[in-house]
């Protein structure tokens, strides 16, 4: 019941995101699945597979950039971004 339960909960943090800070979120799909097994998983409700559905966001990726190569006002935007995240989500209630 572990990833059931913590599917609905990121599942509603998405719906509640969508439009605002997560533009690329498209739905969700659930799907019990035989042929794909999850040895690992205790319960047997926990080897149904959740998807949530999003686009691909164009990008660089944050774990590539070497801090090095990163000018002052690029930090300052990340941060501001970072921040604005954060505030979003103490206003929705998901932190």
């Amino acid at each position: 019941m572990y990833a059931k339960d913590f599917f609905a909960k990121e599942l509603k943090c998405y719906k509640k995101l969508q439009n605002i800070i997560i533009p690329g979120f498209l739905g969700s799909y659930t799907v019990t699945c035989y042929t794909v097994t999850f040895d690992d998983r205790e319960h047997e409700k926990d080897k149904t597979v959740h998807v949530l559905l999003t686009r691909q966001i164009k990008g660089m990726r944050i774990y590539r950039m070497k801090a090095e190569d990163v000018d002052e006002t690029t930090i300052k935007s990340i941060r501001e971004q970072v921040l604005d995240i954060q505030e979003r989500f103490l206003e929705e209630g998901i932190l």
